[in-house]
């Protein structure tokens, strides 16, 4: 092979390389922004035996977030709830729930640091969700799912708080958030529909659409 031929062959060597991590690149953007598909919705009325409330209505707003402790999306997500917390701390209640399967013992769910970061949150009930109950219950089949609702039950809030998949910082949902329940401290009562966002993360559930992490 000349000295051309061989020169032709490299360029468009290069040039194959080069298209291959365009597409790399442009997928993994994709996949960053691209929110979970889900059918499910959070039940417009706090159902009576969920956990994220004793047994009565709550006396305050309470806000709960879905973890999968292997999620690595959910770093950002419990980073933008403890925001969320530290301005409201005074205007709702908040709980974090982490998805352990039927299979698996605590340590399962408390190897990852996920765990340890939501439990050194003030103000912050954390507890397990039994082979996804609870989470089922309310729709919750991405992990980092937030539902809110006001003191007589009713929604307020359902969807991410987080602008993409796994980055911190301000975005629309965890706005949407604070404005629903700083109206409801205000009116003492919702003055629109629940509002929505989407969500970014891994599965919980088996049946949702999107990547389950490893159980192992």
């Amino acid at each position: 092979m000349n000295a051309l031929n061989t020169s032709r062959l490299t360029a468009f060597l290069v040039g194959i390389w080069g298209c291959c991590v365009a597409l790399a690149v442009v997928g993994f953007a994709w996949y960053d922004v691209r929110p979970a598909q889900s059918s499910v919705i959070a039940p417009p009325v706090l159902p009576a035996s969920a956990q994220i409330i004793a047994h009565n209505l709550p006396q305050r707003p309470v806000v709960a977030m879905f973890v999968h402790p292997r999620c690595p999306c959910s770093r950002a997500s419990l980073k933008e709830f403890s925001s969320v917390v530290r301005n409201l701390s005074n205007d709702a209640d908040f709980r974090v729930i982490f998805f352990k399967p039927a299979s698996q013992n605590l340590d399962w769910v408390r190897r990852d640091n996920l765990f340890a970061t939501a439990s050194g949150m003030k103000n912050v009930a954390v507890s397990i969700d039994e082979d996804g109950k609870e989470a089922e219950r309310f729709g919750a089949e991405t992990s980092g799912f937030v539902v809110a609702y006001d003191t007589q039950g009713r929604l307020l809030f359902s969807g991410g708080i987080t602008g993409s998949r796994g980055h911190e910082g301000k975005n629309a949902g965890e706005e949407l958030l604070r404005t629903m329940i700083r109206t409801v401290q205000e009116n003492g009562a919702p003055t629109e529909q629940p509002a929505k966002s989407p969500v970014f993360g891994c599965a919980i559930l088996t049946n949702s659409a999107n990547t389950m992490p490893a159980s192992q």
